[in-house]
């Protein structure tokens, strides 16, 4: 067959089929040790996520939550105890004048005296609430 060797055509032969072999094996090799560092990786990251939590999970944390929602319902007390002391509360409203096309829209600041409940107040305190609870239920003890 065109005047090579049968001899020569297999050597060549098998040369290309060792490196894909080689190629392929090394290929494998690397996708393992790939595999290996994506699981030491995850590990470590776990490690770390533990080591955060023991971390956020100890009393020190606990006060400051508590810190946090007291000084939160504090002002949410004063907003609704403010009026009860004397203190008047303004509230904006917006006055539209005009007529058609030609409109103006002004906010007007009006004192009122008594108790005035904003409305995102009961979102606010009921935010509050389940942060706290949330964050005590899932505690880990």
């Amino acid at each position: 067959m065109f005047g090579i060797p049968l001899e020569v055509i297999s050597m060549a032969g098998a040369t290309v089929l060792g490196a894909v072999l080689k190629l392929w094996g090394q290929a494998q090799a690397d996708k393992a040790e790939q595999h290996k560092m994506l699981l030491e990786n995850r590990e470590s990251i776990d490690n770390s996520k533990d080591r955060a939590a023991a971390r956020a999970n100890n009393p020190a944390g606990a006060w400051i939550r508590r810190f946090i929602v007291v000084t939160l319902m504090s002002f949410v007390g004063f907003i609704l105890l403010a009026p009860m002391l004397g203190q008047p509360t303004n509230v904006a409203t917006e006055v539209t004048t005009g007529w058609l096309w030609w409109e103006e829209t002004k906010t007007v600041w009006t004192q009122l005296n008594g108790v005035v409940t904003p409305e995102w107040l009961k979102y606010a305190m009921l935010d509050i609430i389940s942060l706290y609870f949330g964050t005590s239920a899932v505690a880990r003890r």
